[in-house]
């Protein structure tokens, strides 16, 4: 798992390192909508990792009540979706910024994601 996550962190640094300046119009129109958005959330690989590591790691072996299993994967499933909205938001708050200085934002996040996936090799 580790070495798999770390070469789709690799994969990810890779695409925003080279990836071209947006066609905003364009993309508004085809994939900034909530019905994208939310087909997108059931193949993101991230939150398909997250809730498999949680769920194996801490609730099933700590926890055997199965109502006190599913409480605890709604309380999960909320911090996810807390965290995926504030994504959002300051997303949206920090866009002008980010698109004024699209080339050095792309490299900064692409070698801090080379750092963690080396991190996660590594330690």
């Amino acid at each position: 798992m580790k070495i798999f996550g770390a070469v789709y962190l690799l994969y990810l640094a890779y695409k925003i390192a080279t990836s071209k300046s947006t066609d905003n119009d364009g993309f508004n129109e085809k994939y900034n909508n909530i019905k994208f958005g939310m087909v997108l959330q059931f193949i993101n690989p991230k939150a398909t990792i997250y809730a498999l590591s949680v769920v194996s790691a801490f609730l099933t072996p700590n926890f055997k009540e199965p109502l006190l299993q599913f409480i605890l994967l709604i309380y999960l499933a909320i911090i996810g979706f807390l965290g995926t909205f504030s994504w959002s938001i300051f997303g949206s708050l920090f866009k002008k910024f980010i698109n004024r200085h699209e080339l050095v934002f792309n490299l900064i996040m692409a070698l801090l994601l080379v750092y963690t996936s080396i991190s996660i090799l590594y330690v």
